[in-house]
């Protein structure tokens, strides 16, 4: 039986109170979410020795979630990635975003959705029980235009899956592209490192980036270089070749279409995580920038490598490029994105189930 409990988190400086759900399923699997932010706070995966191993970075209060500099856990958005920068033109009309990451705009600003309190409900079901979370994004909120209307579900099912649906309405068009930016560790949250990690990314393409991470708008064929993930390498062995050691923005295209986009395995603790996405693209993360500044859960330092990120969103560029598809909404209609982590301990071997698309 999937059941949820709820509890108090703590305070926001304005005195708001930071609601913490927790949902579990009939194998012992937990997933924590909290209003503030959309965050996923803690991901607890039963081992076969008994114990739960909790595979995502985060913090003990809210405290540090309000210091958080790296969206740990969070929605980001109005648009996740870097808009280069920080400008676009829509019907005709230039926009300029603030620069929180020069010289480009990143996860729709600094004061973006990490950084609200969304109103949330739970909805349980027969095979699975969910957390609904809201948030209305005024016009103008961090420089983009109209109003849109926010609605992310983390759901739960007996099959160790996490279903993240997005769900955006507005009235007039507007750049949206919302990712969750958990920093995955799959050998546990107290583990130093992931880089013994084994990372597979089901793509034949890349944007590269310039040396601030500025995207290019140009597809290049992943063949032949270290950013050729299709068949599963060791995150260390990777790192050490390739020139963006940041890890790259990663091409599928056909939006609205499930696609299995990537694979994490941890050789230490033997959990594998597979992730599918409607999605056009995804950016990967080493978490190379971490440098031990920050404290996590029981007060374990978040450093470099700490954990990994697999961004699942649209080309933050698209608004001003060719054949990247598009992230604006169509007013009136509601844009859907879903993308889904698929858990498991060990089982399936690393190759992906087919060839990339």
């Amino acid at each position: 039986m999937i059941r949820s409990s709820t509890k108090w988190f703590g305070k926001l400086p304005d005195g708001s109170q930071v609601t913490s759900w927790t949902m579990r399923n009939r194998n012992g699997m937990e997933v924590e979410i909290l209003n503030y932010g959309a965050i996923v706070r803690r991901i607890s995966f039963p081992h076969p020795d008994g114990d739960a191993v909790d595979v995502v970075l985060g913090f003990d209060d809210i405290d540090g979630y309000l210091q958080d500099p790296a969206w740990i856990g969070a929605v980001a958005g109005r648009v996740a990635g870097r808009i280069s920068g920080g400008r676009f033109t829509l019907n005709g009309i230039p926009y300029q975003l603030p620069l929180n990451q020069p010289p480009n705009h990143l996860h729709g600003g600094a004061d973006s959705f990490n950084r609200k309190l969304w109103r949330g409900e739970v909805i349980e079901e027969n095979d699975r029980v969910s957390v609904r979370l809201v948030y209305l994004s005024p016009h103008g909120e961090e420089g983009y235009p109209g109003d849109v209307i926010v609605s992310v579900t983390y759901a739960l099912t007996d099959d160790n899956k996490i279903i993240f649906t997005t769900e955006s309405v507005s009235l007039e068009a507007t750049p949206l592209s919302i990712t969750q930016h958990s920093y995955f560790n799959l050998a546990g949250d107290r583990q130093e490192d992931t880089r013994d990690h084994i990372l597979g990314i089901f793509s034949d393409k890349i944007i590269p980036t310039t040396g601030n991470h500025t995207l290019t708008d140009c597809k290049f064929p992943v063949a032949g270089s270290a950013s050729d993930l299709r068949n599963p390498t060791r995150i260390r062995d990777m790192v050490s070749q390739v020139a963006n050691r940041h890890l790259d923005f990663y091409w599928f295209g056909n939006a609205g279409e499930s696609k299995h986009m990537a694979r994490l395995f941890s050789p230490e603790s033997g959990i594998r995580m597979d992730v599918f996405s409607t999605h056009d693209g995804l950016q990967a993360y080493s978490a190379m920038d971490m440098n031990g500044n920050v404290r996590g859960k029981s007060g374990r330092s978040h450093q470099a490598y700490s954990g990994v990120c697999l961004e699942t969103e649209g080309y933050p560029n698209a608004c001003d490029t060719d054949d990247f598809g598009s992230i604006l909404t169509d007013p009136g209609k509601v844009q859907k994105h879903v993308t889904i982590y698929a858990f498991q301990h060990r089982g399936g071997g690393l190759q992906p189930p087919s060839p990339a698309r």
